[in-house]
């Protein structure tokens, strides 16, 4: 493979490398997103589910009727489903998170590691390339020098 050709297909695989990073990227903010989204959520339940226990608390104070109170105590147990749920969703989030930072950290790696062998590759070829003018310009010279 000449030389040429293997910087082409070095800049390739660095761009693909490059690619692969940023849709990373793009997903750990959407997963960002997601997880904030998630904890206001967790918060605005669980705000719900004290003002419902408080209001229960009142309620039996009261102590209007059974079905009443039962009804209160159902709205508080879909509360707590809905806070478990809502909890179990942004801790899935938060692995998706972790996993992604993982993958990210690779994945730029790999990026370098391609960057650094393309730059390699080009500085080679460049000192190649230098070395076989300089040999052409000798060669020059001394067939002019020898023409005299």
């Amino acid at each position: 493979m000449t030389p040429e050709k293997k910087i082409r297909t070095l800049e390739r695989l660095k761009s693909i490398r490059e690619k692969i990073r940023d849709e990373t990227r793009r997903r750990m903010s959407q997963c960002e997103e997601q997880s904030r989204s998630a904890e206001e959520e967790v918060r605005r339940l669980d705000r719900s589910w004290t003002s419902a226990v408080a209001g229960f608390s009142r309620s039996c104070r009261n102590c209007r009727s059974i079905d009443d109170l039962w009804l209160l105590r159902e709205d508080i147990e879909g509360l707590e489903k809905k806070l478990r749920n809502a909890e179990q969703e942004r801790l899935a989030l938060q692995k998706e998170l972790d996993g992604l930072k993982v993958e990210l950290s690779r994945q730029h790696a790999e990026f370098r590691i391609a960057e650094s062998i393309l730059n390699g590759h080009r500085k080679a070829d460049r000192i190649e390339r230098l070395r076989r003018e300089e040999k052409t310009l000798e060669e020059i010279a001394l067939s002019r020098f020898a023409a005299d």
